[in-house]
């Protein structure tokens, strides 16, 4: 009864049941329900049946359309109090609109049945109904008349492009450059229609705008239309008898925008449209993709520019207008295949400028790259003013297959993660790769994973769960039992095979959560003054981590670490330490980037993660405007998504989810190669790492095993863990670069390459394998200490009295198994990964052969030692 009284009162608080006291009525409203819908859920769809309307009690919602080209735009916003779906009730129709949730919306939805009962009970409902339909009739054919009366003028006014390009020059120091800007000064002189070929974002629209103002000054209007993506049509397409949409032509979308149409001319104009040529009056019209101009809107433009009269679509009246206007394409219109309109052409092409690709003036790329730092950086309030030779170099050796465009895009990523006076080449994100989503599935597209995604503290937060844990057992490894202490067998036979298999399934997420940042950012904070990142850390950082990798490999083993609590929370507080004093030097997040050698393990497995955050990147260069997603560190790594092309450096802290307007970010599952082979750039370091590793891990069981079989025994025979002791050192360092020489020599061999060779291309063949080994070394700890873990747990809870030993003593032997399995997997994904790099990078059989003769012995060894 109390909830049919709460329905009955939020009702009354609406326009449609306000003063509405009639007995009987409350018993009506007893058979209605609440609906809650969270923000962005979809209440109602385009084309559902209409049998019910919906009253909102709590919450914002949007009356939603697509047009023809698949473009959502919103119509209407509803509030507290007003109702929605009442059209299609009365009709019987299906939804003529769909209705989207802006905030968490709480609804009563009333149906067709119900409404009848309400009705019978209190007539008078019908009656206000109809009025506050009518009324809502009245308010939008009110604003249309309003609309409708906005001259020509005022249009032009709202719509035309009236600021002018950031310079007055084609900027270039090329003598080609200087041609084009001559060009463009002649042509401006005169008022004949201009043809620019050139691919996309050489510059063809800033030609037109140069001519424009070079011409008339601001003045004029100047207006620009892609022929290839028209404005939408006002009103949407109908709706077939099966539900689906009757598809409208797109040449239906162009003539509405080159000469505009009258109300209810077709079934897709809802009113008056005034048409660019006509607005354009007077100044420069720019269409741009001209060649994309249906035969048809051909024909009608041909005709326009040769009389210059025109009608809109559904009128005879003929009208007049004069402008100039520039066509521009990347393709040859004379073509067999263009299929365009010669005589077209020929009107247009009065004058032609052809513009080169960047990739062809690389003298010219620092003269705009300046520029466009100077106008990002003002735009941004920063002060920057200039690039260092290694940024500039940088930008010079890139071709560029995106030309401008893609300058400017990295140029404005750079002006937005810059923390200092001059743009280096940390800053310059070239390696963005053409977006593809062959093969891939966007987890985004998951309602819970999008809604995870969104939160803020995730998965962020949970770093602070890590960090105080971190701590506790690296004290309770030096203070506690140095036999049997519950923490050191956690970190060797749950964290470390827990660490690589959430690396290899979730890329580098482990980095947004590790305990590392959080306790190092302290000392950060703490720091008044800190020294700039030497370029030197920024280019040979990697090797530091390889190197740190290598020696903590190495310690393990020889202070026999598995075994020996305190000796692993020497190792955890050292690794912290390092991290606090990178911190203190240089600021935040430069240990992660550079020196961290568990980032630098993780980053090589999240290299073969089949998981990637990635943007796509055509929706970055034609929509955003401003880079967010990496702007005032929302990305701690100073990263763009859309060169995230390999995972190493993308700690999937979902930052860029989170700051991204246009859901231009993926989180996709991929084949797990992809990344590697869509990179552009082949990094000898990165490359070189997993060779190392394969090789510490050979060189840390080899000798042993060896000196086991009396092989070489007066100089590898030592302790089957080997022991601090230069002898051990000696041996490990001679088989390491023992099999790193191998494999730079089968690198190199049959060319005249010198010793590095392929082996920038080939060392990432070798991931698979070493990770592999890297793995089962500690899987083998599992194996062996795991058994263990829950008895030694019981035992410091007190509870063995309670619980058999039998019940927590699980039997892992059969897990044995699975460390051939994985080498064997392993060897066969490093033989596909080797095959598809040499087949991209024309690799010759020589070399292939080598390599392959070489994943398979250490293949071999592996499943042998380990």
């Amino acid at each position: 009864m109390d909830e049919t009284k709460s329905i009955y009162d939020d009702l009354r608080s609406t326009d449609l049941f306000k003063g509405l006291e009639r007995d009987g009525l409350s018993e009506a409203v007893s058979q209605l329900t609440r609906r809650i819908f969270t923000a962005g859920e979809t209440v109602i769809h385009r084309g559902d049946p209409g049998d019910s309307l919906f009253v909102i009690l709590r919450g914002t919602a949007a009356v939603v359309l697509t047009n023809a080209e698949g473009w959502e735009y919103q119509v209407a916003t509803l509030t507290d109090g007003e109702l929605f779906g009442e059209m299609a009730l009365l009709t019987g129709e299906p939804r003529s609109a769909s209705v989207r949730a802006i905030t968490d919306l709480l609804t009563i939805e009333i149906h067709q049945d119900q409404f009848q009962d309400l009705v019978a009970v209190e007539p008078e409902l019908n009656h206000r109904l109809f009025r506050l339909l009518a009324a809502r009739l009245g308010q939008t054919t009110v604003r249309q008349q309003a609309e409708h009366r906005q001259s020509r003028e005022v249009i032009a006014s709202l719509l035309s492009e009236r600021d002018p390009p950031p310079v007055d020059h084609f900027p270039g120091r090329t003598k080609w450059a200087s041609e084009i800007d001559e060009s463009i000064t002649r042509i401006a002189a005169g008022d004949g229609h201009l043809l620019a070929v050139g691919e996309a974002g050489t510059g063809k629209t800033f030609v037109g705008k140069l001519i424009h103002y070079r011409q008339s000054g601001e003045g004029r209007p100047l207006f620009t239309l892609d022929c290839a993506s028209p404005p939408p049509l006002q009103r949407e397409e109908q709706v077939s008898r099966d539900g689906g949409p009757v598809n409208t032509l797109t040449e239906i979308a162009q003539e509405a925008a080159l000469f505009g149409h009258e109300a209810d001319s077709s079934a897709h104009a809802a009113g008056t449209r005034r048409g660019y040529i006509e607005v354009a009056d007077g100044g420069t019209l720019i269409l741009k993709n001209v060649h994309s101009l249906s035969r048809r809107a051909q024909r009608l433009l041909l005709a326009y520019l040769r009389t210059g009269y025109f009608n809109r679509a559904g009128n005879t009246e003929q009208r007049r207008s004069r402008e100039r206007i520039i066509a521009c394409t990347p393709h040859d219109l004379r073509a067999a295949d263009c299929d365009f309109n010669l005589d077209l052409l020929a009107e247009l092409s009065g004058e032609t400028v052809r513009l080169r690709p960047l990739k062809d003036r690389k003298q010219d790329i620092p003269v705009i790259a300046e520029i466009m730092l100077g106008y990002f950086a003002r735009k941004a309030g920063r002060e920057i003013h200039g690039f260092s030779q290694e940024a500039l170099h940088a930008l010079v050796d890139h071709d560029w297959p995106l030309n401008v465009n893609g300058l400017r895009h990295v140029i404005e990523q750079a002006v937005a993660i810059c923390d200092g006076p001059e743009i280096t080449d940390e800053h310059v994100l070239i390696d963005i790769v053409p977006f593809s989503a062959k093969g891939a599935i966007n987890l985004l597209r998951v309602g819970w994973v999008r809604q995870l995604a969104s939160k803020e503290w995730f998965p962020g937060a949970l770093r602070y769960v890590s960090a105080p844990v971190f701590v506790g057992m690296a004290l309770y490894m030096l203070y506690g039992p140095q036999e049997a202490n519950l923490g050191n067998m956690f970190v060797w036979t749950i964290g470390w095979p827990g660490l690589v298999l959430l690396s290899l399934l979730g890329a580098r997420s482990w980095c947004s959560y590790c305990p590392l940042p959080p306790i190092s950012n302290v000392a950060a904070a703490l720091t008044i003054r800190k020294v700039r990142t030497p370029q030197l850390v920024r280019r040979y950082g990697i090797y530091v981590g390889l190197v740190g990798l290598v020696v903590i490999i190495w310690a393990e083993h020889a202070t026999q670490m598995f075994h020996r609590s305190s000796a692993t929370g020497v190792l955890m507080l050292s690794i912290l330490a390092g991290a606090v004093v990178s911190a203190l030097a240089f600021g935040r997040r430069v240990w992660c980037q550079h020196f961290c050698p568990l980032g630098q393990i993780v980053a090589q497995y999240a290299s073969i993660s089949p998981l990637r955050l990635r943007t796509n990147s055509n929706v970055c260069l034609s929509q955003c405007r401003t880079p967010d997603c990496v702007k005032d560190n929302n990305c701690p790594m100073g990263l763009h998504p859309s060169s995230n092309a390999t995972n190493h450096d993308c700690i999937m802290c979902l930052a860029c989810v989170r700051t991204c307007t246009h859901r231009a970010v993926r989180l996709d599952l991929r084949a797990p190669w992809r990344g590697l082979l869509d990179q552009h750039k082949w990094d000898t370091a990165r490359a070189l790492f997993p060779v190392v590793l394969a090789a510490a891990v050979l060189a840390l069981k080899l000798p042993p095993w060896l000196a086991a079989r009396g092989v070489g025994a007066t100089w590898v025979a030592f302790t089957p863990h080997p022991v601090v002791a230069g002898a051990s050192i000696l041996t490990f360092l001679t088989f390491s670069l023992g099999y790193v020489l191998l494999v730079l020599a089968a690198s190199a061999v049959g060319e005249r390459k010198g010793l590095w060779g392929w082996v920038s291309h080939i060392g990432y063949a070798y991931i698979p394998l070493a990770l592999a080994g890297f793995f089962n070394l500690y899987f083998r700890e599992l194996v062996t200490q795991g058994p263990e873990v829950l008895p030694t747990l019981v035992d410091l809870l007190g509870l063995e009295a309670t619980v058999p030993q039998g019940w927590v003593t699980p039997e892992l032997g059969t897990l044995k198994a699975v460390t051939p399995l994985v080498t064997i997997g392993s060897l066969v994904a490093s033989l596909l990964l080797l095959d598809r790099i040499g087949g991209k990078c024309g690799l010759p059989t020589l070399v292939r052969r080598a390599h392959q003769l070489i994943l398979a012995a250490s293949a071999l060894l592996f499943a042998q030692l380990l």
